[in-house]
């Protein structure tokens, strides 16, 4: 019998919307993956992690690629990546850009299936259905970049002035 996934909050808000947490408080749902039919995406699934926040001021939502603090592989982030392949996930696509999480809040990153990342423009490099994607250190995917770790596959093309790249996040933290 199959039955639907209950999200502990719903996608696009945070754990405690906007209020200041305790650090301890939802420590059960770090790391915690929960696979859903993706709404936008329909008969593709899509998994979300829920990480913790640990930065001292507020993350302004972008579709850009979150690292995870040092030791806490797949459960605390401290904001978005600095360096070209660095390990990370793609914040959800359903948070809206502009919005805030507040330290120690709980929210979804795309641990696999289909997500809305932002692209490195300016380059002069696009990006081809179905190549190997990987963050630079401005936290987006960056069209020349080869190494470290891949964010996941393009599902679809995309031109040297698109802002965003649709990717089909890889499920594990490897290449």
């Amino acid at each position: 019998m199959n039955q639907a996934t209950i999200l502990p909050f719903p996608r696009g808000t945070t754990y405690f919307q906007g209020q200041a947490p305790d650090a301890d408080l939802g420590k059960d749902l770090e790391g915690r993956l929960f696979t859903i039919l993706s709404p936008e995406y329909p008969g593709r699934l899509l998994t979300l992690r829920a990480v913790r926040y640990t930065g001292t001021s507020d993350l302004t939502v972008a579709r850009k690629i979150c690292a995870f603090a040092s030791g806490h592989l797949g459960t605390k982030s401290n904001g978005y990546i600095s360096q070209d392949g660095q390990v990370g996930k793609p914040i959800d696509s359903a948070y809206p850009v502009g919005m805030t999480i507040r330290p120690n809040d709980l929210f979804y990153v795309v641990e696999a299936g289909p997500c809305t990342v932002g692209k490195l423009t300016g380059s002069g490099q696009t990006i081809s259905a179905g190549a190997l994607v990987y963050g630079d250190a401005t936290g987006v995917i960056d069209p020349t970049a080869s190494s470290g770790h891949s964010i996941g596959r393009a599902i679809a093309a995309a031109g040297a002035n698109d802002s965003t790249v649709l990717v089909d996040v890889q499920a594990t933290f490897r290449a």
